[in-house]
């Protein structure tokens, strides 16, 4: 897949999106692509690869939603603009360490990633700003 022309990988990315196509639809109208641009045979997608590349880009879509969802979290808990440069650091260096928990769960899918212990981590300051 990393071999593909971009024009071809937004393609099949777009396609896997729709979710109206079934795998076999995005097999064959990519690998028209692939005949259309003149590329070379081995660079024809195969049922299997296709598969692998389509739950990973599965897994991110489920992580990025996720780590929506955590930011949504915070901005209800600690609104749009964080009031005080504690709130701010911890908001910031939580977002950084979802986003580098996404990508290594994309690298190392069997790696567990504990995406709730950073969540909750970043919501504390929320919880202190609570206590009497």
């Amino acid at each position: 897949m990393d071999l593909l022309p971009e024009p071809i990988r937004r393609e099949l990315d777009a396609m896997l999106r729709d979710g109206r196509l079934t795998q076999q639809d995005i097999l064959d109208g990519i690998n028209d692509l692939i005949e259309q641009h003149n590329l070379p045979e081995d660079m024809q997608l195969s049922r299997s690869g296709l598969n692998r590349y389509a739950t990973r880009i599965e897994s991110i879509g489920k992580d990025l939603r996720e780590l929506r969802e955590v930011s949504n979290a915070l901005v209800s808990q600690l609104g749009d603009k964080p009031t005080g440069d504690l709130s701010r650091m911890i908001l910031e260096i939580g977002r950084t360490q979802l986003f580098k928990a996404m990508m290594r769960q994309a690298e190392s899918p069997n790696e567990e990633v504990d995406i709730g212990m950073v969540k909750d981590a970043m919501l504390a300051p929320s919880a202190w700003k609570r206590r009497p």
